[in-house]
């Protein structure tokens, strides 16, 4: 542990000494792990009564010390399948941004991480020998080891057979957004800020395709991609490493807008419209003897839904984005909402470590950090492949 926090007291002094589109850059790509470690043991609690019995009255959820997912059970300190899609990406970035960067680098690595020696496959084969589809909502004891997700088995079977387009045409989650969560960074760092340009979104949009094909999945993506980019690069309206929470609800707001997307559009209106409904009730408590349950945040997670699938997922991390005044809170607030809570978690995790930074009273706490499976590895990357001329 001391080898580790001395390495992570390394890395904070280099990164205080970066301006701050490196630093958002990098809070981004961090807040996704950190968010997605700290929600992992709760990952699938679909039951509010059950979160409620579990968690108590204790208002610490992150981390959990016992494993609740009913789907799988993983060490302390993992991450989700999410994530890890999200950090292969991260690992095919070229070392210097003037490098190019091509697809297949990272539909290489995807096929070594998830490969038929990969810890995922031997779990995938342990979960189809214990049960199938028809026992989805059976009780059951978790599988140990990872869940692949079914945008990976498709990506592996499509790759297999040598088809073009290898993403899920028929499932519309997040896997591709989080998976381009590092090259979304990469380009604010390789723009220096300017706007996002059309190449780019394309550039993006193909590899939001090799997970993730249809089209509200991809609308979905491209709209968050602008979102993330937005909150990464709009420095010249930012004063410190903290954003105002007016302040990132008008740049989300124009990000949505700019995407051009009327049914996207519609659905975050819903998310603002919560907002104001949450705010005027912000000191209204109910029966509940936790404050995370108390003021309307779980029913509105459930009401956009608390499933894998766009929009809930969309909606939900930006609720949980933008209603929440630190990164600590939103983490907290979106575990105790249950259902596919990493999918969330990675996805407001990048847009709140973007927004809050890391340390500080807002930004991503060092002992969560330390935490993670790989938080330092994943830190000390980032700043190397985020980082111009080095």
């Amino acid at each position: 542990m001391e080898v580790a926090q001395s390495k992570l007291a390394d890395l904070m002094r280099e990164y205080a000494c970066k301006d701050i589109l490196i630093r958002r850059a990098v809070g981004a790509v961090l807040g996704a792990t950190v968010a997605d470690a700290a929600t992992r043991p709760m990952h699938w609690v679909y039951s509010e009564e059950r979160m409620k019995e579990t968690v108590g009255s204790s208002t610490t959820p992150e981390f959990w010390p016992v494993n609740c997912s009913p789907f799988y059970s993983l060490p302390l300190g993992r991450r989700s399948c999410y994530n890890d899609e999200a950090l292969t990406m991260l690992q095919s970035l070229p070392s210097t941004l003037s490098e190019v960067f091509k697809k297949d680098t990272y539909v290489n690595q995807l096929r070594d991480r998830f490969s038929p020696e990969s810890d995922y496959a031997m779990a995938l084969a342990a979960r189809k020998e214990k049960y199938d589809s028809s026992q989805r909502y059976k009780e059951r004891e978790p599988v140990v080891g990872p869940w692949e997700n079914q945008s990976i088995q498709c990506f592996l079977e499509k790759d297999a057979a040598g088809e073009s387009t290898t993403g899920i045409l028929d499932v519309h989650e997040a896997d591709g957004f989080i998976s381009v969560i590092p090259l979304i960074a990469r380009l604010a760092m390789y723009n220096n800020g300017s706007a996002l340009s059309p190449d780019s979104i394309v550039l993006i949009e193909s590899f939001i395709k090799v997970l993730s094909a249809s089209d509200v999945a991809v609308n979905h993506a491209v709209v968050m991609t602008r979102v993330l980019y937005d909150l990464i690069s709009n420095t010249n309206q930012m004063t410190n490493d903290s954003i105002s929470r007016s302040l990132t609800r008008d740049i989300v707001s124009r990000a949505v807008s700019a995407s051009a997307l009327p049914p996207v559009e519609g659905e975050f209106s819903a998310v603002l419209d919560y907002l104001s409904s949450i705010d005027s009730k912000e000191n209204v408590k109910n029966d509940s003897n936790n404050v995370l349950f108390a003021d309307g945040f779980v029913e509105a997670i459930s009401s956009f839904g608390k499933a894998c699938s766009f929009p809930g997922t969309f909606q939900g991390a930006m609720l949980t984005t933008l209603y929440s005044s630190s990164f600590v809170e939103g983490v907290r607030r979106n575990i105790v909402a249950g259902g596919c809570n990493c999918s969330r978690a990675n996805t407001a995790g990048a847009c709140m470590g973007a927004i809050y930074g890391i340390g500080g009273e807002s930004g991503i706490p060092l002992e969560w950090i330390l935490q993670t499976d790989v938080g330092t590895a994943v830190f000390e990357m980032a700043m190397e492949k985020l980082t111009p001329g080095e």
